[in-house]
């Protein structure tokens, strides 16, 4: 495919890789085209260790599913399709519409994309360059290029604020695992925390504080401004737990802990 001014995406909320590699290194599995035996691969398959998968840019998800290979997504990128398969989990539905930066999905140890340009299959790697230079082009002319994450639509205040940019890049490395070993059972919720968690939700139930707008990704309880002090309360704990999790799992803490905490933290049943 010949890449012209027309086949460029356009993206108002800007560009984003797919999925972030820690060690600076994308591994590619199995490329695009004909392998030695013959068979033919319609994308690219890489090594991805249960790394956040993020929309490229402005879209809308246009099909999902499970199957026994793992979850799969399509999102239409104006003239792009591209398709996400072998995902751990999704996060985002049908007909939802997504920004650069929204995360949809988890991969497991690899990941599959397949891409077509106006039904016309191409090479996914044709495209993530193009990706790659949108995002390269807007960095050099001071815009911002990829944006953060897609969170609640509210400014939600925390007892962790003054850290919010140390714990967001520790969220962009360990997130995934906290999410695994959640799942696996390799690390389990305090039960003090888990019961706050449940207290918060009923409490919110009864005072009907869920589906007041329209939900969405990042913000699946359509919680509005009357929320706030609810949202406030679950963030503190999740982050919490979170942090408690560096702590015991992986001997992680904040910059501005003190070492008396840290001894503190270390001796924590989990």
């Amino acid at each position: 495919m010949n890449y012209n001014q027309n086949s460029n995406l356009y993206s108002k909320s800007g560009y984003s890789m797919p999925f972030e590699e820690k060690k600076g290194r994308v591994e590619i599995i199995k490329p695009y085209g004909e392998n030695p035996e013959g068979i033919f691969n319609h994308g690219v398959d890489f090594r991805t260790r249960n790394f956040l998968i993020a929309a490229v840019a402005d879209g809308q998800v246009c099909g999902a599913m499970n199957d026994r290979n793992g979850a799969m997504l399509m999102l239409q990128h104006g003239d792009y399709l591209v398709t996400y398969s072998c995902l751990k989990t999704r996060f985002a539905q049908v007909d939802q519409k997504v920004k650069a930066g929204t995360v949809v999905g988890m991969a497991g140890d690899s990941l599959h994309i397949e891409v077509k340009y106006q039904d016309e299959e191409i090479n996914p790697m044709e495209f993530l360059t193009m990706i790659y230079g949108n995002i390269k082009m807007l960095l050099q002319t001071g815009k911002i290029a990829t944006p953060d994450f897609e969170t609640i639509d509210m400014d939600v205040p925390t007892d962790y604020d003054e850290d919010r940019e140390e714990i967001e890049r520790l969220m962009l490395r360990w997130y995934p695992s906290y999410l695994t070993d959640l799942a696996n059972g390799d690390y389990l919720l305090p039960t003090q925390t888990e019961m706050s968690l449940r207290n918060i939700f009923s409490w919110a139930a009864v005072r009907q504080f869920f589906f007041r707008t329209i939900p969405h990704l990042g913000n699946p309880g359509g919680l509005d401004e009357s929320s706030v002090p609810l949202a406030c309360k679950a963030q503190n704990l999740l982050i919490g737990d979170f942090l408690n999790y560096l702590a015991i799992r992986q001997q992680i803490y904040l910059s501005t802990l003190a070492d008396g905490l840290k001894k503190k933290s270390m001796s924590q049943p989990y």
